[in-house]
């Protein structure tokens, strides 16, 4: 017989075939070759023998082995713990710093509202003649806010001129509109929450009550009264820890200003005694129990 003529659906069958014998030829090549690359990478793991611990080796020397019971895992806890590396804390920006003088030959200062240029000038301790500006100065007057003043750098050491607080949250500002004393000092549920004190004004006060009133009475913000109060002696939040606290809770031991209303007056005058001083001039150094003094950053706000 001879050979049967070729058909285009024959031609077509023996194409694919070829075709399929390649691509199965490349698979096996492909596979033998994955298995040869990642036999180098791969490590076999073993599953523990036990289930009563698993160890993880790292040298020949050093096997750690997880615990089975709460004590031990306390205590591998703790030695952990005590391995780890310390770290030096940085000090909290409420902390007092010394900032040296820096190589800026002039200032260039942004006044805020109540700054007058002979406050100015002495706050930096330079002369009115000194202090420049692109716009016009009035030497007396108040000068507006955001005002640009070109001053010499003249002070050598200062405070820090971080910012801590706004003037708003030093003075009875109307920050404290929405702030409900009495509310806050039951809700907070100390000392303070059940202190009451005789005034001859106004009879048996509670703590909260003369909070208020020694705000009004000194254009103080109650906020700040009562953070110090629980600074000082943890009567918001707390209980004092001894008659000291419980007698003086601002912490002045005057035997004339026992109780929670002259101390909060003795405190409010003399936070508001120093806020106006800064801010005429006439409060511009720090002096501390041990003689030393520091001159306040000129840049603060009050």
């Amino acid at each position: 017989m001879g050979d049967r003529p070729s058909t285009p659906s024959s031609a077509r069958k023996r194409y694919f075939r070829r075709r399929l014998k390649r691509m199965s030829l490349l698979i096996g090549v492909a596979l033998i070759l994955s298995v040869l690359i990642c036999g180098n990478f791969v490590y076999p793991v073993l599953a523990p023998a036990s289930s009563q611990g698993i160890s993880f080796s790292q040298s020949s020397t050093a096997t750690l082995i997880a615990p089975t019971t709460g004590k031990e895992f306390e205590s591998s806890l703790s030695a952990s713990v005590d391995m780890l590396p310390t770290r030096t804390p940085l000090p909290l920006p409420t902390e007092g710093q010394i900032v040296p003088a820096g190589d800026d030959t002039h200032i260039l200062y942004y006044t805020i509202a109540g700054d007058s240029l002979p406050v100015v000038s002495l706050r930096f301790g330079v002369d009115m003649a000194s202090i420049t500006s692109p716009d016009s100065i009035d030497p007396k007057g108040l000068l507006s806010p955001d005002h640009l003043l070109i001053i010499p750098n003249r002070l050598e050491i200062t405070s820090s001129r971080t910012k801590l607080l706004p003037d708003s949250e030093i003075t009875y500002s109307p920050s404290t509109i929405d702030f409900d004393t009495v509310a806050f000092v039951e809700a907070a549920g100390g000392y303070l929450s059940t202190y009451s004190e005789y005034l001859m004004t106004t009879g048996w006060t509670t703590g909260a009550e003369i909070i208020d009133r020694i705000s009004l009475e000194y254009s103080v913000n109650p906020r700040l009264l009562l953070a110090f109060l629980e600074f000082q002696s943890g009567w918001v939040y707390g209980q004092p820890q001894d008659d000291v606290s419980t007698i003086y809770p601002m912490g002045n031991e005057d035997y004339k200003k026992e109780g929670l209303y002259l101390q909060a007056a003795w405190f409010a005058s003399t936070v508001m005694d120093g806020y106006y001083g800064w801010r005429e001039g006439r409060q511009l150094v720090i002096n501390f129990q041990d003689g030393q003094t520091l001159r306040l950053a000129p840049q603060l706000n009050a």
